[in-house]
Formats: structure tokens, sequence, C-alpha cells
């Protein structure tokens, strides 16, 4: 299930911005060795489920140069070097896929591992740290030869947020020939999206981020 937003504007004086939103759910039933009996069918999230994805886009002709507000009686050169400039920006903002809580050893005693352990509470913290992104104290190893309840892909990671900005120039230097001059900054702010942290109840490691 899905809905999707978009909203485009053009302005005078070469400004223009798109912006959408969409918000989506995708569910499936998978037949599972790790949740119940041999093969239980299992219902949740989908492991490609992005529930909200915001972006805006932007893009400016500098009003300098020939034909614009400023400096429009430029000469060749001065037009040449000051002229014909836009600029364009890309803020994203996405939320992680989410992940399952597991279980390294064979609980259940079935020969299959990665199997769930019971959950208590949600799990979610209310303050998510790189060395805590998820409260563990909310799951506990199920009893012996039996399966625990937490479902499938039940927590969320960090957010996924990015700038991206471009400067470019096109220049006429043929009748069917142009040069252009590009400055691009992917991730601008230099800002990290972390990946979903360990979340193997039975390891030491348990709930800490380790990569973007």
């Amino acid at each position: 299930h899905a809905m999707q937003l978009k909203f485009e504007k053009r302005l005078s004086g070469g400004l223009w911005f798109l912006t959408s939103y969409t918000f989506a759910k995708s569910l499936w039933s998978v037949n599972t060795p790790t949740a119940g009996s041999r093969y239980a069918v299992e219902r949740g999230p989908s492991e490609y489920q992005v529930p909200h994805s915001f972006s805006f886009s932007s893009g400016y002709e500098l009003p300098f140069g020939k034909g614009k507000h400023f400096l429009d009686n430029a000469n060749r050169l001065a037009n040449g070097l000051i002229g014909g400039w836009q600029m364009q920006g890309i803020l994203l903002f996405r939320s992680g896929v989410p992940y399952t809580v597991s279980m390294s050893r064979d609980v259940a005693n079935t020969g299959v591992g990665g199997q769930r352990p019971d959950r208590l509470a949600s799990g979610k913290s209310s303050d998510p740290t790189l060395a805590r992104w998820f409260d563990p104290t909310a799951f506990v190893a199920a009893p012996n030869f039996t399966y625990g309840n937490a479902g499938i892909r039940i927590l969320s990671p960090d957010i996924i947020r990015t700038i991206d900005f471009s400067l470019f120039k096109q220049f006429q230097i043929a009748e069917r020939a142009k040069l252009q001059f590009r400055f691009e900054a992917f991730n601008l702010p230099n800002t990290p999206s972390f990946a979903a942290p360990n979340a193997t109840l039975d390891t030491a490691t348990v709930g800490r981020v380790t990569s973007t």
C-alpha cells in the first residue's frame, strides 16, 4: 500500500522546486523454520519496506549577466565569467528498512539457527545511541525446545538523510559545441546515516551500530 504526493512549481527568474513524499507499507507472508513448527507461515514487513520517503529539490538560475537582473550590460568577457550560472540542490529523508531480533543458538533444537526470542516490551529506545540502538532487555531467550514470539522486522534503524548540491555553467564555444563546468558535492554536510545494529540477542555487541 502506498500514498504518493508531489508538488512542483516553476517561478519567474529561473527558480523552480519539486517536493515529493511517499508513505508505503509492504507486507509479505513467508515460510520460515525459525518462527514455529517446521515451516511456519509468518506475516510481517517485507525486506524492502521503506515507510517514509521525503525529497525536496530546487534549482535557481543566478541573476547575473545578459538578460538577467544584475549586470545585464556586462561585456562579453564579464558575461562569460559571471553569467549563465545555475545551482541545484536535493534534500532527502528516508526511513531505514526494519530489522529482526534473533538468537544465534538453536534454542528449539531443530537444527536451524536465527530463531526469535520472546518479546517482553517494544524494544524501542527513547534515546538510541550507537552503543545501544534498541533495548535488549525487552527480549529474553525462549525456553529450551520452544520458539520465541518476537515478530519479523519489528524495529527500525537510523533514517537516511543527505543534502546534494551542484553549481554549473554552460559555455557556448561553437555553433554546435558547448562546454559545461560543473561542481558537485554529495552529502554536503557530511552527515552519516547508520545501518541497522547488531540484533543477535545472545552476543556481546547486541544493540551496537558498527556500519553506515
